[in-house]
This record gives structure tokens, sequence and C-alpha cells, in this order.
């Protein structure tokens, strides 16, 4: 792909209010004073809202990319310029190699990375689902991780495989009492 700097420009009426924000912050961060401003009727929605306004950290994971960085509730702006990630930013924190070439128009670029599936998680994702049909169940596993699973409960292995092996043992001592 080698370094496009390609990105977006961030609309002026964003920017107003971004410059108020610092690397890892979002639209929480913002003074007082211009919060209603800056988020209009959505201030009233429910949700975190956590992509308003929002740039991203050097130091912590980054959010899912999606197939655009400059939409209103799911904003992802570079931690210290006024601007978007760039395609080769976001090609990086989706674990593309530097030398794959990507080809279209901007929109497409940032769609065509956005749809990806980093390798890293890929490859977790199959590491996990190898060790669930090996039996290598590790309860400890949830609490090693730096980044939890999900915020949703019974998602983590320590709470799913436990939960998934009382069903199968259920629905086995259901067919027993059918035949």
């Amino acid at each position: 792909m080698g370094k496009q700097e390609y990105y977006f420009e961030i609309p002026q009426r964003i920017r107003k209010f971004l410059a108020h924000i610092k690397e890892g912050e979002n639209w929480t961060d913002l003074p007082a004073d211009i919060k209603r401003e800056a988020m209009g009727k959505s201030m009233d929605l429910s949700g975190g809202k956590t992509g308003f306004y929002r740039r991203l950290s050097f130091n912590r994971p980054s959010p899912t990319l999606l197939t655009s960085p400059i939409m209103n509730a799911t904003l992802l702006a570079h931690p210290t310029e006024m601007r978007s990630l760039s395609v080769h930013e976001y090609a990086r924190i989706q674990q593309f190699p530097d030398s794959w070439k990507l080809q279209g128009k901007l929109t497409d670029l940032f769609k065509q990375i956005g749809n990806a599936v980093p390798t890293g998680l890929g490859y977790i994702v199959g590491k996990t689902i190898l060790d669930f049909h090996n039996g290598n169940f590790d309860p400890q596993r949830e609490k090693k991780n730096l980044v939890p699973y999900s915020r949703y409960l019974g998602c983590s292995d320590q709470e799913f495989i436990p939960n998934f092996r009382r069903q199968l043992q259920k629905r086995k001592q259901q067919e027993l009492n059918f035949s």
C-alpha cells in the first residue's frame, strides 16, 4: 500500500469543538458551557455516545474501525492533529501489511479497510474456538486480559463455557426423558 497520507478533512462545525479535545478524549471532556451546543439533540439520546468528538490515544487500543472515520457518532480523529485518521493509519490499525495496494476513491479505501477483520483478531478467535473444541479451558484467561472481551454478561469463556456445558447437560437430560 505504501505510505498513503490520504484522509478526510474534519468539517468546520466539528473542528470548532474538536479543538477542545485532547488525545484519548471525547465529547464528555468538552467544557461544560459548550457540550449542549456541540451535541445538539444527540445530547438527549441514551447510551454513552463515546464516538462523538473522539480523538484516539497513542497508548490505548483503538475502537472498532468503521467504514468512515468522520461520521458524527463514530468520529476517529487523529490523536494530536486536526484531521481524521489517514488511510495508512487506518490500515495499520487493521494490521494490513504496508506492501498492500488499495485502489479506489477515498471513501472506497476507508470502506475496504473498515470492513476488514484484523489478522490478530482472526487468530485469537480461531485459537479460542480450537481451545474450546480441544477442551483447553483456562478459567484465568479473562482475568489476564488487558481488554475485556465484552461488556455484556455471559460472553467471556469464564462465563460462556460453564453455561454452555450446563445447557448441553440439560438437553441431554431432556432427550433421555423423552426416550
